[in-house]
C-alpha cells in the first residue's frame, strides 16, 4: 500500500461517515441539509468552491458529492431559495458525526422596495438569459426517467443516460442529445404501447423560458418574495399559472413552475444558472374493447373500467455538466437531418444494456418522486425493484 492510499484510508478512519470510496481517488460524501425546524430543504445546490463542481440536494434534503483526496482542503458551499448561503470545510464535514448541515431562513421582505413591474421584470429575465445562464456550448449529462401508470399506479419504468450538447435557455432547443445507455422494469401495463423517443423534445418545448416570443405574450404579477443567498428574489405568476423565481438585481431564473411541472436552476461556481433537475407528469385515457380486462378492472372496484387512465411521469437528473471542449463526448445524435433541413427522430434505437456500466454509475440520492415508482412496482408482484432490472434487462 502506497503513501497516497495510506494518507486516505487514514482520513476515512480518522472521520468515519457515510461515504463511499469507488477507486483510490475518488470519495463520495452524503448528507442531509436541514433548516432550523429540523426540515428538510429541497433543491439546494452544494459546490466545492476550488474545483467548481458540484450537486443538488433532493425533496428530502439528501445529497451526495463527489471528491478525490486533493479537495480535503476545500469549501463546500450551499446556497438555497429562501436561505442565508452556508459555507463549510471539506475536513469539518468529514467531523461531524451526523452529516446534517443546517441552513438559515433569510427572511425578504421587498414591499418597501420600489421596483418595476412584473412585467417588466418578466422580460428583463429573458432578455439577460445570454449574460444569466450559461451560453457557451456544453455537455449535460443526465438521467432521464419515464413512468407510466395506468390507474394512479406506475407499470412501466424506463431509465435513459443521456449525453446532451446545449448552449443554455436562451436557444430553445438541445443543439444534439444521444442515448447512450437504456435499463427498464418489469412491464406490468395493460396497455402495450411503444415507447415514444419523441419525448425527449418536451424537456424543452414545455419550459416556458426557451420559447421568448410565447413568453412576451404573458402578463405577469408578483405573487411574493425570496432570496437566493444574497440576491433577493421575486416571485411571478402569468395568466397562464406559471411561476418564475426571478432575481431582483441580476435578473437570474431560478426556477420554473407549473402544478406538477418543475423546472430547477441553480448558480455555478462561475454564477452562471443551469438546469438541475426537471419533473413532470402527462395525464390521459385510452379507451378499452377488450371485454375480459374491463371485467377485470370492475372486479378492482373501477367505476369507468372502460376508460383507461394512464399518466406519463419524467424525471431528468442532471448529474455533470462540462464546459470545456477537450473534455466533451463526440454525441451521436437520436436525430437525422432531411434533406429540407429538418431533423426527425430515428424510427429504431437499438441501445444494448450493460450491466457493467449502471454498476459502476455513481447514482444520485433518490427522490420522493422515484421512491414512489419504486414502491408501486413492487407492489405489483412483490418482486424487488432492484430484482426486475437485473432480470428485465438481461434478456
Amino acid at each position: 500500500m502506497n503513501l497516497k492510499h495510506v494518507l486516505v484510508v487514514g482520513m476515512l478512519l480518522l472521520f468515519f461517515a457515510p461515504i463511499t470510496v469507488h477507486s483510490q481517488t475518488e470519495i463520495d460524501l452524503k448528507g442531509i441539509i436541514y433548516d432550523e425546524n429540523n426540515y428538510e430543504v429541497p433543491y439546494a445546490a452544494v459546490y466545492l468552491r476550488t474545483k467548481k463542481t458540484g450537486a443538488y440536494s433532493t425533496e428530502d434534503g439528501e445529497f451526495l458529492l463527489t471528491i478525490t483526496k486533493n479537495d480535503f482542503s476545500d469549501i463546500i458551499d450551499i446556497s438555497s431559495i429562501g436561505f442565508k448561503k452556508k459555507s463549510i470545510s471539506v475536513k469539518e464535514f468529514l467531523a461531524l458525526n451526523e452529516k446534517k448541515i443546517i441552513l438559515e431562513e433569510n427572511v425578504a421582505s421587498l414591499d418597501e422596495v420600489e421596483i418595476i413591474s412584473a412585467d417588466d421584470y418578466a422580460l428583463r429575465a429573458i432578455k439577460n438569459l445570454k449574460k444569466s445562464s450559461l451560453r457557451k456550448k456544453h455537455q449535460i449529462n443526465a438521467l432521464y426517467r419515464v413512468t407510466t401508470t395506468e390507474m394512479g399506479v406506475s407499470k412501466r419504468f424506463i431509465e435513459y443516460y443521456m449525453k446532451i450538447i446545449d448552449m443554455g435557455p436562451s436557444v430553445p432547443n438541445f443543439l444534439r442529445y444521444e442515448l447512450a445507455e437504456r435499463r427498464q422494469s418489469a412491464d406490468y401495463r395493460i396497455d402495450k404501447s411503444e415507447e415514444n423517443i419523441g419525448t425527449f423534445e418536451n424537456l424543452t418545448n414545455f419550459n416556458i423560458i426557451r420559447n421568448a416570443h410565447e413568453f412576451k405574450q404573458y402578463t405577469w404579477k408578483k405573487i411574493g418574495d425570496t432570496n437566493y443567498g444574497d440576491e433577493d428574489v421575486l416571485i411571478l405568476e402569468n395568466n397562464k399559472h406559471v411561476k418564475i423565481y426571478v432575481g431582483l438585481n441580476d435578473y437570474g431564473i431560478y426556477r420554473v413552475q407549473k402544478g406538477d411541472m418543475l423546472f430547477i436552476y441553480n448558480r455555478d461556481p462561475n454564477g452562471k444558472m443551469h438546469l438541475t433537475y426537471h419533473k413532470r407528469e402527462w395525464n390521459t385515457h385510452k379507451t378499452l374493447k377488450s371485454p375480459n380486462i374491463i371485467a377485470h378492472l370492475k372486479s378492482e372496484g373501477h367505476k369507468n373500467p372502460e376508460k383507461l387512465k394512464i399518466s406519463i411521469r419524467y424525471e431528468f437528473i442532471v448529474l455533470d455538466v462540462i464546459s470545456d471542449k477537450k473534455k466533451m463526448d463526440k454525441i451521436v445524435d437520436v436525430r437525422t437531418t432531411g434533406s429540407d433541413g429538418i431533423k426527425r427522430y430515428k424510427k429504431k434505437i437499438a441501445i444494448p444494456y450493460r450491466a457493467e456500466f449502471w454498476h459502476n454509475l455513481v447514482m444520485p440520492p433518490e427522490t420522493k418522486f422515484f421512491k414512489k415508482i419504486k414502491s408501486e412496482l413492487e407492489s405489483q408482484f412483490n418482486v424487488p425493484f432492484e430484482t426486475q432490472l437485473e432480470l428485465v434487462n438481461k434478456k
